[in-house]
């Protein structure tokens, strides 16, 4: 967890935005578990994973969401 704060510290230090993504609880069979983090970049680039699938393409289109309104 340590790396991906410090990798969102270098993003945002080098004045790119980005949007964390925590999974805070989940119910049943997941592949990750709460406390599992990735960042999503503008460009839709992604650090670290949530499990992947359909809620890790939907957690990077609420990302683009989140960077379009502001």
């Amino acid at each position: 967890m340590k790396d991906i704060f410090l990798t969102c510290s270098k993003i945002l230090g080098s004045g790119e935005d980005v949007v964390m993504v925590t999974i805070i609880d989940h119910d049943g069979s997941s592949p990750r578990t709460a406390g599992s983090e990735m960042l999503v970049r503008r460009d839709g680039d992604i650090v670290g994973t949530i499990g992947g699938g359909i809620l890790e393409a939907t957690a990077i289109h609420v990302a683009q969401e989140v960077f379009r309104i502001g």
